[in-house]
């Protein structure tokens, strides 16, 4: 579902960050603004694995080529529901 990266095939663990596609409506500054929190928001969480994996010593890595529809199907995420929007792979230090 990486397009056969290696970084993703080859780690730990490879967390799945979606957002709520019912959220952007409910978002107090609109719908369009709302889109615009939920990416903020994903970014925000990949920047604490990132300074989590420092403080562990644990190598962290952001993926953002994937197909949608394979990393959906593999995670469980029913896109209808949820947009997959990054992958984090985590693991040893290169």
């Amino acid at each position: 579902a990486a397009l056969d990266q290696d970084v993703a095939g080859d780690a730990a663990a490879v967390l799945v960050l979606s957002i709520d596609r019912a959220g952007f409506a409910v978002d107090p500054a609109g719908a369009a603004r709302g889109y615009r929190h939920a990416f903020i928001e994903a970014g925000m969480a990949g920047e604490r694995l990132y300074l989590a994996g420092q403080a562990l010593g644990v190598g962290v890595c952001g993926v953002g080529a994937f197909y949608d529809d394979e990393t959906a199907a593999l995670a469980g995420i029913d896109p209808m529901l949820e947009w997959v929007v990054h992958l984090v792979a985590v693991g040893n230090q290169a």
